[in-house]
Formats: structure tokens, sequence, C-alpha cells
């Protein structure tokens, strides 16, 4: 095939790369809130352990 037609597949192909790039940076942004926001209260809901309960080896039933 002609080389040009091959340059222009190419350049066409750059252009909508970086378009794409700039809508899915958005679209990505949102999601990481949202997966942040998730976590946050998956992990809020966790009760702590505290030290008391870790160390209670000594007391043998």
């Amino acid at each position: 095939m002609n080389i040009v037609f091959w340059l222009l597949i190419v350049i066409v192909l750059v252009l909508i790369w970086f378009c794409l790039s700039f809508a899915f940076k958005g679209i990505g942004g949102i999601w990481l809130k949202l997966y942040n926001g998730a976590k946050k209260e998956i992990e809020g809901d966790k009760p702590e352990k505290s030290k008391e309960c870790e160390d209670d080896s000594s007391n043998e039933r």
C-alpha cells in the first residue's frame, strides 16, 4: 500500500489516543474517588483489636 496511507493512519491513531486519554483521565478520577470512599467505609467498620486481647496468652483456662 501507499506510504502516505499508512502515515495518515498512524497520525489518526495518535490523535485518537490523545483524545481518549483525556476522556479516560476524567473517568479514572471519578472511579478513584468512588473506590477510595468505599475502601474507607469498609475499613471504618472493622473494630480495632486492642493489645490487651492480643497479649492475653497468660490467662490459661
